[in-house]
């Protein structure tokens, strides 16, 4: 089916992958549309056929304490 002379099997099995600039602002999108700025993308880690994209809520990033959370873990 995806076997010609212009596209050989070889590369038409191989999957197609996205730059991690663009997978981060992807998720950053979609986050931003969700509530603007609720959610900041932290990290971005490659797997074999996808891109993991953490996010954290801004709070979180600056200070490492997460919201509502209260002195000595009490």
């Amino acid at each position: 089916m995806f076997e010609d002379e212009a596209h050989p099997a070889s590369l038409a099995s191989r999957p197609r992958s996205i730059e991690r600039e663009f997978a981060v602002r992807l998720v950053q999108e979609h986050l931003d549309s969700e509530g603007p700025r609720q959610l900041v993308v932290t990290h971005a880690e490659e797997h074999e056929l996808v891109w993991i994209v953490c996010h954290q809520s801004p709070e979180y990033v600056r200070t490492g304490e997460a919201l509502g959370e209260y002195p000595n873990g009490k």
